[in-house]
């Protein structure tokens, strides 16, 4: 580049851009003024009227800057152009100056001007585009004529100098830049602004994004860059608060003239390069104008580099919106510096790994070597191959253990084929025989001269964990709820026992999964996935009542992993209310009728008043069950209707409800998560929650409706007729059928049926009246309308449903505690003689029994160091879902153990021992079992009063509750029972070493205990509070007295069991029912009937074939009984359908025990615990 001295030289300046190419210009109508610099800057002073020319070199060409002092300077200037080897042309506002192959070697951007009212952001004054440019041919050169907006000029608001700047750039091929604009710079090359603006000042109206392009790249191909950075120079911030700038990759090809409209070329915006939040300079004045640095992912810039990504440069933008983004930075044709630039660190060998497999093949065991697969990727100038003169590099590992110590090195060379930058190479880890544990291994290469890549050359190692295995693989020996087990909720906790071997390195993990449909076609999955816990509760939503789901377990050691176990079924079942669930409407169908020896009820049905409808029954009928307890029905204790048809919901907030039927019969449904309800298995009956009603339809197509507190309001036949029920002041007034419009009207009286009257028979005449009288709660006597004489009166003594109760609710072992000698307590539910029978120490027996109308007694027990009951060896601890249920009572201060399991008898001092019910040291009941971290339950008040009260300890797999006197006082979850070697266990004993609240030793309890009973199921609390109000005495009808006055019948009961023990019918027959006694040799209850005259008839309940009554007559017949000549026969009939006996068919566990046995592997694999 060279300058002329005086202004009328025809070329004040000459750009020489290689052989034989140049360009300059030189000044039409120019003053002979010499040249003057000052530091860069060239000026030829007035070289026209009122205007100088300042010429100043820049790093791509010539800044030509025309000084115009004021207004009255010319505003059109003539350049004639000196060129060699160029061609001039315009394009898009500026002039493009071509050699002879079109390429373009130097251009003119568009002009433009701005006077001296200073601008902090660019630096210069208002700014104004109107800078147009012409080419005029003379002869065989070429003009350049540059035209000022006049206008502009003249305008009173503009301050002179105004400085006009038509600039020369050569192509530059080292480095570009420009800006886009949506509105103020829009639509035009503005490379040559000395500055780059990106963002907006103004929420968006005008819009900006610089772009800038580096070269000469193709020096560095084969490099690895270890280090990259943008660096950009701010000059100008609205504020000092940081806003972010992103920084793009440009992936299309671009000069500065294709920089012209907005949003500029191609650029990855999904993907952006960098981001950073800064402001400087400008308004920001604590942090004044300067660089930025602006980091760069070093692997990317080896991909441009190399050429595996398309890389034209960045795209610097900022927010669109925020105008506190805005930010302008110095451009390359700032004369003063501060032009964009990029930072790299490189080096001449780099290397990137990668593993095919994450896994070493084989795997590495404490007794083999593994081979871990490693891709090496050459990312350096230097190509790897191995030669006899020259080494190449290796592939090292270093194996370290937990602690860090090195304990492995593994070396593994290139070899003779050539791996030249970009390629990759196969190479290998190899160890082995290390111990049990956790590794981790640094992979890199390393040159010919011993030094590593990380360490000597930057470049990232790799780095790779794995474990060595075990030699042994944990497995499931234990689970629960076993296989085919039936559930009493909808979310079950799951349970494994785990066992490994080695115990190493770590562990215990479970993984369990429950799903519905099939094994094959399994649905609704749901998992644990890896968890410390040995227990998992079912999630809400997966089981439905009466739908048999299946589950599995995994175990894991942190290393090691079992094989997917199962699948396990179970069934949620939703639990009946005690008795009269199994109650019948009329006699059971046993052969002596009203009379079921099985279950010890005697029975009998009574219709009162009978009003002949075409559609449901409209009459009085009456259904008495000497086993039932109720005592709240419409006609008092023991009698059912079917104006007790109820719906009671549970009060437990399961949503389940207990629908009693016509017959008396009461069915629990169990409500699913979708409110749907279902019945107890064979059931053929459908209820749903209607809009304020329920509706209950059975299999014949009768509906029922009740109302929203659960009301019977209506019944409609298979046909559409209906009957309904009318109520006043909330009791049942009137029964209506709607066809006929005929009814019964209904009075009450203390909750009782006072009267029933049906509808007169003529216009004027009575109504027929049936009067019904109670004493207490006891149907006493009932009146037809026939005369006063024609009245059935009914005799009831003192009694307890207790027993039965319990006994319905399946109890795996139930000591009353009744004998008055001996020293062994029956167990009243054993399949055997002498099952589970319990042994007493110290005690007195005969005491007075916490049932009211009871016969039974209790025992007393007393401080004797190792007296109390001892239950069997090993029939509390094999199970993780049980119930321990008891009455006690202590006088004040009197105290001790209720019931503990340990792992010795009383005699010596165990070593696992759980009390897990006590009356402690301050007369408060005490209640945990053993469940590492649970906590006990402590009954708020003292228990030390001289009341008989009730416990109830439940315990389900990871769950217990503590019940006293029918409420919940306490509960603990997530925990699951620990049974250990506890198999020792003792009522009114047991040692309280180390519990809180107790002795040490062994701690006796003083005081009084009745009714024991294990079950092998957690008791559902409406079954708990069932049992507590069963405590109050009940009623057993013993007499009916018909007119005349007859005896009907008479029946007695046994004072403990509640049983019926004589039956003398109407006909004069009498009955005698023996005990249930189990049989040796097969477990069947054995129930004897006698009738006077005529011998022993022995009926058996055989569990193997639960529906048939075999008996002491030939086997090609059953036992049967007709009715002849007012008197009873024993006759042989000919088999037409098994006897069913209620009770013997229920003689099942909920639950079980914990089944030692292998398990069947499924050939299913769950992900590693990580």
């Amino acid at each position: 580049m060279s300058f002329a001295a005086l202004a009328t030289d025809p070329a004040v300046v000459t750009l020489r851009l290689g052989e034989g190419v140049q360009t300059g210009f030189g000044i039409a109508d120019a003053a002979a003024v010499p040249a003057v610099t000052s530091g860069s800057d060239i000026r030829f002073a007035d070289v026209r009227p009122d205007a100088d020319l300042v010429l100043t070199p820049t790093k791509t060409g010539v800044s030509e800057s025309i000084v115009l002092k004021s207004a009255d300077a010319p505003t059109q200037w003539n350049f004639p152009l000196r060129l060699q080897g160029l061609a001039p042309e315009l394009v898009g506002g500026g002039v493009e100056l071509r050699d002879e192959a079109g390429e373009v070697r130097a251009n003119i951007p568009p002009g433009f001007m701005y006077d001296s009212t200073p601008d902090p952001k660019t630096g210069a004054g208002v700014r104004s585009n109107g800078v147009t440019y012409a080419l005029d041919r003379v002869g065989d050169a070429w003009n350049l004529r540059v035209t000022m907006d006049g206008r502009w000029l003249r305008d009173p608001a503009r301050k002179f100098p105004v400085v006009v700047d038509p600039p020369i750039t050569a192509r530059d091929t080292t480095y570009i830049d420009s800006f886009v604009s949506s509105r103020d710079f829009a639509n035009r090359d503005n490379s040559a602004e000395t500055f780059l603006k990106v963002g907006t000042y103004n929420g968006g109206r005008e819009k900006s994004a610089a772009y800038v392009r580096f070269f000469g790249a193709e020096t560095l191909i084969g490099r690895y860059v270890q280090g990259a950075s943008l660096n950009l120079y701010q000059t100008w911030a609205r504020s000092c608060t940081a806003s972010k700038l992103t920084v793009h990759r440009v992936y299309g090809d671009w000069w500065e003239r294709d920089v012209l409209s907005w949003p500029g070329p191609a650029y990855d915006s999904a993907n952006p390069v960098a981001s950073k939040s800064f402001n400087r300079g400008g308004n920001c004045t604590s942090r004044p104008a300067g660089w930025e640095s602006i980091p760069i992912d070093p692997e990317r810039f080896t991909k441009w580099l190399d050429g595996r990504e398309r890389w034209y440069g960045f795209s610097l933008r900022a927010s669109n919106t925020d105008n506190n983004g805005e930010k302008f930075f110095y451009s390359s044709e700032y004369a003063g510096g501060g032009a964009p630039f990029i930072d790299l660190i490189y080096s001449d060998e780099g290397a990137a790994y990668s593993l095919p497999t994450r896994r070493f093949d084989p795997p590495v065991t404490p007794s083999t070597y593994g081979f871990l697969n490693v891709d090496v990727t050459n990312l350096g100038v230097t190509t790897w191959v191995e030669s006899w003169d020259s080494p190449s590099p290796d592939l090292y590992g270093y194996i370290r253990n937990s602690a860090g110590t090195l304990v492995d090195t593994s070396v593994h060379g290139v070899g003779d084929i050539p791996v030249p930058h970009g390629v990759t190479v196969r190479l290998a880890v190899v160890t082995g025989f290390l111990p049990a544990g956790t590794y981790t291994i640094t992979i890199t290469m390393q040159d010919a001269q011993g030094r590593d890549f990380d360490s000597y050359y930057g470049v990232p190692h790799a780095t790779v964990s794995f474990t060595v295995l075990p030699e042994a693989t944990p497995e499931v020996v234990s689970f629960f709820p076993p296989n085919n087990a039936q559930v009493d909720r909808l979310r079950p906790a799951l349970w494994a026992q785990y066992f490994d071997a080695d115990n190493a390195p770590g562990g215990p993990y479970y993984w369990f999964r429950v799903c519905n449909g099939t094994a094959d076609a399994p649905v609704g999955c749901q998992e644990s996935q890896w968890v410390t816990s040995a227990s998992w509760t079912v999630p809400a939503g997966v089981l439905s009542w009466g739908q048999t789901s299946f589950w599995y377990v995994a175990v894991h050691d942190g290393q090691n992993m079992s094989y997917l176990t199962g699948p396990y079924h179970l069934t949620p079942v939703v639990a009946q209310p005690e008795i009269t669930h199994h109650l019948a409407g009329a006699p059971d169908g046993a052969d002596v009728p009203g009379l079921n020896v099985q279950v010890g009820n005697y029975s009998t049905a009574v219709v009162d008043a009978s009003v002949p409808v075409s559609g449901p029954p409209l009459e009085v009928s009456r259904t008495y069950n000497s086993q039932d307890p109720r005592s709240a029905g419409a006609f008092g204790a023991g009698w059912s209707t079917p104006w007790d048809q109820r719906i009671t919901a549970d009060p437990d907030g399961s949503g389940s409800v207990v629908v009693t039927l016509t017959s008396g019969r009461q069915v629990r449904f169990g409500r699913n998560a979708d409110g749907s309800f279902v019945p107890p298995a064979g059931q053929p009956l459908t209820l749903v929650r209607g809009s304020g009603n329920w509706t209950l339809r059975d299999s014949s197509g009768q509906r029922r409706v009740f109302d929203d507190a659960g009301r019977i309001i209506a019944v409609v036949d298979g046909y559409g007729r209906q009957q309904q029920f009318l109520y006043t002041s909330g009791v049942l007034s009137q029964v209506r059928d709607v066809a006929s419009g005929r009814s019964l009207s209904v009075t009450w009286s203390g909750g009782r049926v006072s009267t029933v009257r049906s509808d007169a028979p003529a216009v004027g005449a009575a109504q027929p009246t049936w009067t019904y009288s109670y004493t207490g709660n006891r149907l006493t006597r009932v009146c037809s309308p026939l005369s006063e004489q024609s009245c059935v009166e009914y005799q009831y003594q003192d009694s307890s449903h207790y027993r039965s109760i319990v006994i319905d609710d399946n109890p795996s072992a139930y000591w009353p505690l009744g004998e008055t000698s001996g020293g062994t307590a029956a167990n009243v539910v054993a399949r055997k003689p002498g099952e589970y029978a319990a042994k007493y120490s110290g005690v007195t027996l005969g005491q007075p029994g916490a049932l009211a109308g009871s016969a039974d007694t209790a025992a007393r027990f007393s401080s004797a160091a190792n007296g109390g009951l001892a239950l069997p060896v090993n029939l509390t601890n094999t199970s993780l879902s049980l119930t321990v249920e008891l009455w006690f009572k202590a006088a004040s201060g009197q105290r001790g153990t209720l019931y503990a399991y340990q792992d010795t008898d009383l005699l010596r001092e165990p070593g696992d021992h759980t009390p897990a019910l006590y009356v402690d040291s301050g007369g408060k009941l005490r209640g945990q079992l053993w469940a590492p971290g649970s906590t006990q339950m402590v009954s708020p008040a003292r228990v030390d009063n001289g009341q008989w009260h009730h416990v109830v300890l439940v315990g389900a797999v990871d769950r217990q509750e503590l019940y006293l006197n029918g409420t919940r006082i306490g509960s603990s979850t997530g925990h699951p029972l620990a049974m250990l070697n506890m198999r020792y266990a003792y009522v009114g004993n047991g040692s309280t070493t180390g519990w809180p609240a107790a002795g040490s030793g062994n701690f006796p309890f003083i005081g009084q205990i009745d009714d024991v009973a294990f079950y092998r199921h957690a008791l559902a609390p409406t079954q708990i509070s069932a049992h507590y109000a069963a405590r109050a005495a009940t009623s057993r009808m013993t007499g009916s007295i018909e007119p005349g006055p007859f005896t009907a019948m008479q029946a007695s009961y046994d004072g403990r069991s509640g049983r019926i023990t004589t039956l003398q019918d109407r006909n004069g027959a009498e009955w005698t029912v023996g005990q249930p006694t189990p049989r040796r040799r097969h477990p069947r209850h054995r129930a004897s009937l006698h009738r006077a005259g005529l011998g022993h008839v022995h009926l058996r309940c055989d569990p193997r074939r639960p529906a048939d009554l075999t008996g002491n007559q030939p086997r090609c017949g059953e036992l049967g009984i007709r009715r002849e000549r007012l008197r009873h026969h024993l006759h042989r009939r000919q088999r037409a359908g098994p006897v069913v006996l209620p009770g013997c068919a229920r003689q099942h566990h909920l639950g079980g025990g914990l089944p030692q046995q292998r398990l069947g592997l499924q050939e299913l694999r769950l992900p590693p615990k990580r």
